[in-house]
């Protein structure tokens, strides 16, 4: 979490071209006390190096490591753009400028914090929109100003329900729990492509329970049975509920279904949505799935193409069409905006979806086409990188990662 007063935010400013938004954001930092004045030339200078804009309207303007001695504190300014500023080549606008003070590696913790915080596209437009300085800092320190209706979504409801569904193995009912909670808004494409990812756990009597690590939005369960009992490696799958919980989520969730997994597996929907202490709604009927694989994955983007398009595929099979690379980072100051733009570019050149996580800090799997996602990674030098790619050019997707990271990645 960013640590911010008020005082190092200020909204509401216009600016016609970048160079004046970031002469405003470096007042803010030497109003402030972070920084000398002169820090904004080396603002200036890293802008003309390589962009520091992000996403979702979002840039990260600040210093070259030739100004760092200018640096009196670290510390972070934050300046809303309600009408946006051109901020690179490609008209990319910034709403919402994050000015970074910082000396050594300081930087890499508070790029980390920035990118966890406007990691979707609606987190980042709720801190353009923030109308006080106050809700700016909460939208920041992760309490939203006002719960959108979607919110009060229940645990789950009957479009959550397949008691009968035609898929023919796990995988296929992975992906129908998945596309009925992308639908209903409980997850985003994140979660998603991490849920086929992921292996569901056997909880007993034939109940299977399937998660995944990123994407949740909002608290929610669904379920789907197959027509007709499938098996894997001679353990029964009568149904397979996906979970999805947020950091408020119901930690008991887990024991319920374990305790009630001959009811989930066996009844009726009313019994099965009084399990979770709901009724049936009036008129209702046997749901089936709102949405089907392809229907999902039509709408989420960057999902696996063998996930979506072969369910037919066992799990196994399909990440043994995986290619995979793993890299040492060898820049001296980790992936900070220039690297992270470079490996973000070359990744972008081919069509192959490609993954990248952290083993050095154990993260998730996070889009390596993504500039949020990449510098999120929170890699300094010495951290060890996964890539994993997907797709007809996948291996010429690897080899071109190796031999950026292994030429420095532009610097």
């Amino acid at each position: 979490m960013l640590n911010l007063s008020e005082n190092d935010v200020l909204l509401n400013q216009k600016a016609a071209t970048k160079e004046d938004a970031i002469r405003i954001v470096s007042k803010v930092l030497a109003d402030n006390g972070r920084v000398d004045p002169g820090y904004v030339d080396g603002m200036l200078e890293r802008e003309n190096q390589t962009s520091t804009y992000l996403d979702n309207g979002v840039a990260i303007p600040h210093g070259t490591t030739k100004t760092r001695d200018l640096v009196k504190q670290t510390g972070v300014a934050v300046v809303q753009f309600p009408e946006g500023v051109v901020w690179n080549e490609d008209g990319d606008k910034t709403f919402i400028a994050f000015g970074i003070a910082a000396s050594s590696n300081d930087h890499l913790p508070i790029l980390k914090a920035i990118t966890n915080i406007i990691g979707e596209e609606e987190e980042a437009a709720a801190l353009t929109k923030a109308t006080t300085k106050a809700q700016l800092l909460r939208l920041i320190q992760g309490e939203p100003a006002a719960a959108p209706a979607s919110a009060n979504l229940a645990l789950i409801k009957p479009e959550l329900v397949d008691l009968a569904a035609k898929a023919t193995n796990l995988p296929g009912l992975q992906a129908l729990n998945a596309a009925n909670l992308l639908a209903q808004e409980y997850i985003s494409s994140d979660f998603f492509a991490k849920s086929l990812e992921t292996a569901p756990v056997h909880l007993g009597s034939g109940l299977w329970l399937n998660a995944a690590t990123c994407g949740n939005k909002h608290n929610g369960i669904a379920l789907v049975r197959p027509a007709q009992t499938l098996s894997v490696n001679n353990v029964p799958v009568k149904a397979l509920a996906t979970v999805v919980l947020t950091a408020q989520g119901d930690a008991a969730l887990l024991a319920k279904l374990v305790n009630h997994a001959d009811t989930l597996t066996t009844g009726d929907l009313a019994t099965v949505l009084g399990v979770f202490g709901l009724g049936l709604p009036a008129q209702a009927s046997q749901p089936v799935s709102v949405a089907t694989a392809a229907t999902a994955a039509n709408n989420a983007p960057a999902p696996k193409h063998e996930q979506v398009a072969s369910l037919s595929k066992a799990a196994q099979e399909v990440d043994s069409s995986a290619v995979v690379g793993t890299f040492i980072i060898h820049n001296e100051n980790g992936l900070h905006a220039r690297p992270s733009t470079e490996l973000v570019r070359v990744c972008k050149q081919f069509n192959a979806d490609i993954t990248v996580e952290n083993l050095s800090t154990g993260s998730a799997p996070v889009k390596a086409k993504s500039m949020v996602r990449v510098t999120g990674l929170g890699a300094v030098k010495g951290s060890e990188l996964k890539f994993t790619a997907t797709g007809a050019d996948a291996e010429q997707a690897i080899a071109a990662i190796g031999k950026a990271i292994a030429d420095g990645l532009g610097e």
